[in-house]
């Protein structure tokens, strides 16, 4: 079992709170509620180093543990991954959209890392490469995997501590100004993301089109694209928080992490990959220009 990620519940709780509540958001791996308690389920959350209910109230003092157990090897599913970076501590992968990194279906980010990176030759190296972050499915981009026990935990801590950059790209369905910072609270907390607008373009369904570059700040679930819903301009594609009747459910997600920076928790370098704007958002903005322009003739 390896310890990734432990959290002491501080002083200044309100009022009780239940372990799944209190865990909720509080590991960037486990976004949801429903994989929170799944979580808490299989054994990989645990307080004070004992599996427990979900129900269990927690207390000042008490450590939340997130661990991996490692019980069930992956199985591999071939498919080539792009590897934008690797050593024999961590790698970093660009995942296409529509894969998961993980679940009960086969094809998944997990088991399609066995088919891509072998185990390392460090003396601490996992018997498989492990992603250490998540991108929902529908989202494509890089994702930090790790290599080693070492690299494992010590990742956790980078993403805990908000010490690695992530830059995503969006085509949005409007425009929300050339540059600011978006704070609208999710989920009654704190939320920040900053944005720089790259290229407009006018559109027969939305007036305009946007694609920007956002940079989150805080690590809510459904981030990027929540805020883009409230500024009015949700990214394209999106099933859950755009504007039902306009969803292009056959081209996906127009959103994609495309750049990472981190000081590397083994080697001390400083990682830095950037990926270009997806050549599909590209086309998506020329094909909207096209289309404004023959309506406006």
């Amino acid at each position: 079992m390896i310890l990734i990620r432990e959290h002491i519940v501080e002083k200044g709780l309100a009022e009780p709170v239940r372990l799944l509540d209190f865990c909720v958001g509080l590991f960037e791996e486990i976004p949801s509620k429903k994989g929170v308690k799944k979580a808490i389920h299989r054994g990989e959350i645990l307080l004070n180093g004992e599996h427990v209910e979900n129900g269990r109230f927690v207390k000042e003092g008490d450590k939340v543990q997130l661990v991996d157990a490692m019980l069930t090897p992956p199985k591999p599913y071939k498919e080539d991954l792009r590897i934008p970076y690797m050593d024999e501590h961590l790698a970093i992968v660009y995942k296409p959209a529509g894969l998961p990194v993980s679940g009960n279906q086969y094809r998944t980010l997990q088991n399609v890392l066995v088919h891509n990176i072998e185990k390392s030759a460090q003396t601490d190296a996992l018997p498989w490469a492990k992603p250490v972050h998540r991108l929902d499915s529908a989202t494509q981009g890089l994702v930090v995997i790790a290599r080693t026990r070492t690299a494992i935990v010590e990742l956790g801590k980078l993403f805990e501590h908000r010490a690695i950059q992530k830059t995503y790209n969006a085509v949005i369905s409007g425009y929300i100004g050339d540059s600011g910072m978006i704070e609208h609270q999710v989920e009654h907390k704190e939320s920040k993301t900053s944005f720089k607008t790259l290229q407009v373009c006018d559109s027969v369904n939305y007036e305009k089109v946007s694609l920007v570059e956002y940079k989150p700040h805080t690590g809510r679930t459904h981030q990027l694209r929540i805020h883009s819903q409230m500024e009015g301009a949700p990214i394209i594609g999106d099933v859950l928080y755009g504007e039902k009747g306009k969803t292009l459910l056959s081209k996906g997600l127009f959103l994609a992490a495309i750049g990472l920076e981190f000081i590397h928790p083994i080697t001390n370098e400083n990682i830095v990959v950037n990926e270009p704007v997806p050549a599909k958002f590209l086309k998506h903005l020329e094909r909207e220009q096209a289309r404004w322009d023959k309506f406006r003739n």
